[in-house]
């Protein structure tokens, strides 16, 4: 068993938000959000490595420098329809977008012995360091709240509606696996490995407020 941990390991971040909103009329509310990020690494971090004992192992420089950070979406939009009940309660239908966002790279696929014999302009090499960027990816989400009276006790019904299409095949992030096949120098040879949205799903609950 091999335990691995960074030193010098800089990241930077940045991002803005946006929203508006605008009253249609007749109880429906319209509104938009926006949200733009960039999130890298700044540094190039050396990787301890340990044995079960706690014995070194090695170290290696990690080539991160201006990778991007495996965090959520650095784009991401929704527009939201909001209708008002005319008393107690509201619906929304949302609709929303993620994009530019990548995959976990492994760090012992960035440092020279991965690449090492290899044509720097050839595909292999660029394949091997290089950082997948995920799809974009689509997803419409219902929500509603109602409040009511029964038997003078105050209630309130919340139901929900996620992934409406029931989109199954949207990635939402992932990972490159810790090994590498330096013999051959295959990426290919340890897939990634992918974490999928939930299909579509729903939520009820009945609250009472005391």
């Amino acid at each position: 068993m091999i335990n691995a941990f960074y030193t010098k390991l800089d990241q930077r971040h940045l991002g803005i938000e946006s929203s508006v909103e605008y009253k249609i009329g007749r109880g429906f509310v319209i509104s938009g959000i926006y949200s733009l990020g960039d999130a890298i690494y700044t540094s190039r971090p050396e990787m301890l490595l340990f044995d079960k004992f706690s014995s070194s192992n090695g170290k290696h420089t990690i080539y991160l420098k201006n990778f991007y950070v495996p965090a959520s979406a650095m784009q991401a939009g929704s527009i939201v329809l909001k209708y008002n009940f005319k008393r107690n309660g509201f619906a929304t239908l949302s609709f929303n977008y993620l994009s530019d966002q990548y995959l976990e790279p492994n760090p012992l696929r960035r440092i020279p012995q991965a690449v090492a014999d290899l044509d720097p302009a050839g595909i292999q090499f660029n394949k091997i360091i290089s950082q997948e960027k995920l799809p974009e990816a689509f997803y419409i989400n219902l929500f509603l709240y109602k409040g009511f009276k029964l038997l003078n006790q105050d209630f309130g019904l919340t139901c929900s509606v996620n992934n409406l299409l029931n989109r199954q095949n949207l990635i939402s992030g992932g990972f490159e696996q810790y090994r590498f096949d330096y013999a051959e120098k295959n990426p290919d040879k340890f897939p990634s490995k992918y974490y999928y949205l939930q299909g579509i799903n729903y939520f009820c609950g009945l609250s009472w407020r005391l």
